[in-house]
């Protein structure tokens, strides 16, 4: 590569490479790799220019050069690649905001296995994104994603039965679906269980198991569950605060030691 043809106006992509290479510390033969088609290594490439989170810029040349590598790989049909490119669709992040094409991509993931596609795809049919609202389509998608591990699709499977949106209510389910998402660390589920065991119109309020999810769901960043600890510290004795931060602190630990 020749230093004026790398600072061409044409001469973008020449100049990505290296440049890729230092941002994300990826090898030349990753670059090598993606250029001889190989869709894992487009991926993985593609990857190294989007940047981590969306901006009010969200269509920076980039960001446009990391979806160019996700679509060459999608189009050789690889599920990761369709189902990234439908969330850059939807953010419109290297590619113009396409609720239409975020669902078409989303759905030959989900459909290829996918299970954060098929969270995402459920997503899309319960608000009605791209695709006529239908909440039957987005509890199948989800439960499909739920029992493939997805913390979000389990955290809405529970939802569901708590709630009794879509899905008869059913509290031992939802709580099971809370659980699963919990341990994974989706802080909007352990939120759940703590309202669920706080005011439960089945059980007996267990204030005990309330307060620990909510320190847990406190410790996993829910901003909820922080707002509700002020609210509540005042009306309990402070060793039953203790004892449910201790309990909390024993959950923690044991997750960690399990996921290790």
């Amino acid at each position: 590569m020749t230093g004026t043809k790398a600072f061409s106006a044409t001469g973008w992509i020449r100049i990505a490479i290296p440049l890729a290479v230092l941002w994300c510390g990826c090898t030349t033969p990753l670059a090598e790799r993606a250029e001889a088609g190989d869709p894992r290594a487009q991926v993985e490439f593609g990857r190294s220019f989007l940047r981590e989170h969306a901006t009010a810029r969200t269509d920076s040349a980039t960001d446009r050069e990391g979806a160019r590598w996700i679509r060459r790989a999608a189009d050789q049909g690889d599920p990761e690649a369709e189902a990234l490119l439908g969330e850059l669709y939807y953010r419109g992040q290297g590619v113009p905001k396409d609720y239409k094409r975020a669902v078409f991509w989303a759905r030959r993931a989900a459909e290829a296995g996918d299970s954060g596609a098929q969270s995402f795809l459920g997503g899309l049919y319960r608000l009605g994104v791209g695709v006529p609202a239908d909440l039957r389509l987005a509890l199948a998608w989800y439960e499909r994603a739920a029992r493939a591990g997805d913390p979000q699709a389990q955290y809405h499977m529970g939802a569901a039965r708590d709630f009794g949106a879509g899905l008869p209510h059913d509290r031992a389910k939802a709580i099971r679906w809370y659980e699963r998402a919990a341990t994974q660390g989706h802080s909007g589920a352990q939120y759940n269980l703590a309202m669920l065991y706080f005011s439960d119109k089945e059980e007996p309020a267990d204030v005990a198991e309330g307060v620990k999810w909510l320190f847990i769901a406190n410790r996993f960043g829910s901003q909820d569950a922080s707002a509700h600890l002020l609210k509540i510290r005042n009306d309990l004795p402070p060793d039953a605060l203790a004892e449910a931060n201790d309990l909390a602190a024993q959950w923690i630990r044991k997750r960690d030691g399990s996921s290790n």
